[in-house]
């Protein structure tokens, strides 16, 4: 919970932000800092399914480095248009939809986040959610290992975490 207060705080200070959406976009940048993927890519890549944010990605991310490499956005509104991505935030998505997408993400080692009300007790890996007025992580860690990804514990320890079966 302190990483979350501090990226609040830290966030809103040095950067400005005070929408809930700048706040989602830079803790998608915070959060890939723990993660280890299997595979490597050239650029840090960030795909947004049904893109709840406008251009506000662009702009935030626009000649921007996570984890040293530059990173590269993009937008999808079908299943079928999704290629191998580092980071698949999921807007609104159908339940169908949401099973392809998560699907796919674990053939490719794809971290999923997404605001979707159980998104992390299902097959998504970081759920955003609100409490107490701010915004929260949950993270399934039992989905991350079957994306071949890894979770740096550092991050663990400060959000509420899931397991498939609970």
């Amino acid at each position: 919970m302190r990483l979350l207060f501090l990226l609040s705080f830290v966030s809103t200070m040095l950067f400005g932000l005070t929408s809930d959406d700048e706040l989602k976009l830079a803790i998608i940048g915070k959060v890939a800092k723990f993660i280890t993927w299997e595979k490597e890519r050239e650029y840090f890549t960030v795909t947004f399914f049904n893109n709840p944010f406008g251009k506000l990605p662009h702009e935030m991310y626009e000649g921007k480095e996570i984890q040293s490499k530059p990173v590269r956005i993009y937008t999808i509104d079908n299943v079928d248009a999704l290629v191998p991505t580092h980071v698949l935030y999921i807007g609104k998505a159908t339940q169908e939809e949401l099973a392809a997408l998560t699907r796919k993400a674990q053939e490719h080692n794809i971290l999923t986040i997404s605001d979707i009300r159980g998104f992390a007790e299902q097959d998504g890996i970081v759920q955003l959610f609100i409490a107490t007025q701010k915004i929260r992580l949950k993270i399934n860690i039992d989905n991350a290992k079957n994306t071949g990804i890894q979770i740096k514990s550092s991050l663990l320890n400060i959000v509420s975490v899931v397991r498939k079966d609970s």
